[in-house]
């Protein structure tokens, strides 16, 4: 396992970047009725990064290989999308999903293998490997015990088929479970070759394979393991030390088991407002030496014991903010959510569904800087060996977020790129391995992440494969373009310097965004 880092193109970057321009030219519309979307909400116990992705669903699916677009309507028909015109309706129905049970199911997900073979997950238990070609036929379905989400799937040349996804646990609402399943073709029909599993504890922002299925890659706040590589590293040592945590708006209580025989008196317990400490009295090694993710308050917190239990109540110093985890690079609480925050959460989520024009709070220009270089994530890229299901590289991204991801490679490949918050910029990196780092910086949105922190109600960002222009839709009803002046027909200056500056436009609609595509 070795450590890379990614390197941004100086060419691509635009350090003298001034500002963009509204333009008040109009966006050409079509509009078309289809039938209604299927809409599913987010799965009623699950982590809020969780719910947030499932609240925040792009309802539209692309197959990069002919440009067609697809969705899911609520008799769980697959409808194809075309371009309106006075002669065509602009929809057909390509295939029906068999499905038995909906009542707890997530949404339908597809992924696109190859220009004849699409993967289809159910929402329940059933993956089905799909010919569309003339007409959508079943090839080969599999039973995968419970829901999943579909996130990327390649073929090989050979006809292999690589599909990632991701897999819902509802006893472990604490991980995030990555499966990659390896199907073998023979003889036109496919079987099951073997099955890679990868943990997290954080929710992944982007995971892909790479052209030649070599490796899997995965960015997420907290790095993910391989199931092996977790059995072989796994410290005896503190594998019997778990604990469990509760979370409410204000504080955050942790409860742990004492060995036997050990009290109050054989603690050695110390607490500040970033960093907590914990030894037994008869043992030099620590059980924690962590800082926390955010600060507490000193005044108000304490720990007792009781039985063979030992008990911590924090007091947030922050009461806004949400801990995705106790403490810093420690894996070993389970958290349990207080209903009460849960029901918060919804509330928060519902505001991105609201109807109604007016933004609420908006950010200043102060929030928008603290906003794009003060972030908590410590984001990390993992690649993974799909031979082996080893750690190959770690790439920390530090705190680099993810703001999107799409396909920009020029060829007609469905490896998607994804889109990096770097300093004020967006930087797109695309696949294309050479000395061990996996991605090249390809092209560069100016301000994208100064103008993204300002956006408070965002739910979709994304660009053309071109990379001409990137799209922000915010709240339920409003869609900004910001692109180039080279592809406009008049160019803005700069009243001061004269130079030619990028265009924005704004676009609103009548009804609630589920879905957007470029």
């Amino acid at each position: 396992m070795s450590i890379v880092s990614l390197r941004p193109d100086s060419n691509l970057l635009d350090p003298s970047f001034e500002t963009y321009k509204l333009s008040l030219k109009n966006i050409p519309r079509d509009e078309v009725s289809v039938p209604e979307v299927l809409q599913r909400k987010a799965p009623k116990v699950a982590p809020y990064c969780v719910s947030k992705y499932f609240v925040l669903f792009n309802h539209l699916f692309q197959d990069v290989y002919t440009g067609n677009v697809y969705y899911v309507n609520i008799n769980h028909e697959i409808i194809m999308l075309s371009e309106p015109s006075n002669e065509q309706v602009g929809y057909k129905c390509v295939f029906k999903i068999p499905i038995t049970n909906s009542e707890n199911a997530l949404h339908p997900s597809m992924v696109f293998a190859s220009p004849s073979i699409v993967c289809i997950s159910d929402g329940v238990s059933k993956l089905f490997v799909v010919s569309k070609n003339e007409t959508w036929e079943v090839i080969e379905n599999f039973c995968l015990n419970s829901p999943c989400h579909l996130l990327h799937s390649i073929t090989q040349e050979c006809g292999n088929i690589f599909i990632a996804f991701l897999h819902f646990i509802e006893k472990e609402i604490t991980k995030t479970q990555v499966n990659c399943l390896i199907l073998e073709k023979k003889n036109n029909t496919f079987s099951i070759a073997s099955t890679l599993q990868f943990d997290g504890y954080s929710f992944p922002d982007y995971v892909s394979f790479e052209e030649d299925c070599k490796h899997l890659n995965i960015i997420s706040e907290k790095q993910f393991s391989s199931k092996s590589d977790s059995d072989n590293n796994q410290d005896v040592s503190l594998s019997t030390k778990n604990y469990v945590w509760y979370q409410s708006q204000d504080s955050i209580d942790v409860v742990m088991k004492l060995p036997p025989n050990i009290s109050s008196k054989d603690l050695n317990l110390l607490l500040e407002s970033q960093h907590l400490q914990l030894k037994y009295s008869d043992n030099e090694d620590y059980i924690f030496n962590h800082d926390f993710q955010h600060r507490i308050d000193l005044e108000g917190s304490t720990w007792s014991t009781m039985e063979d239990e030992l008990t911590i109540h924090l007091l947030k110093h922050d009461k806004k903010k949400i801990w995705n985890h106790l403490l810093v690079n420690d894996d070993r609480g389970e958290l349990v959510y207080d209903e009460g925050l849960l029901d918060e959460w919804r509330q928060k989520l519902d505001h991105l569904t609201a109807e109604g024009d007016a933004l609420t709070n908006p950010l200043d220009y102060k929030e928008c800087l603290d906003d794009t270089s003060n972030s908590n994530n410590e984001n990390i890229l993992t690649r993974f060996n799909t031979d082996s299901g080893t750690l190959s590289n770690l790439l920390y991204l530090n705190s680099q977020q993810v703001l999107f991801s799409s396909c920009v490679t020029p060829s007609n490949s469905n490896i998607p790129s994804f889109c990096l918050h770097s300093n004020v910029d967006g930087l797109i990196y695309s696949s294309s391995p050479k000395d061990n780092i996996p991605f090249t910086h390809v092209a560069t949105f100016h301000a994208l992440g100064f103008i993204q922190a300002s956006k408070r109600e965002k739910k979709f960002i994304l660009c053309p494969k071109s990379c001409s222009y990137v799209a922000i839709s915010e709240g339920s009803q409003r869609i900004y373009v910001y692109m180039s002046p080279q592809p406009i027909d008049s160019t803005l200056r700069n009243r001061k310097t004269g130079k030619v500056t990028s265009m924005s436009l704004r676009g609103n609609f009548s009804d609630e965004l589920l879905c957007i595509l470029s």
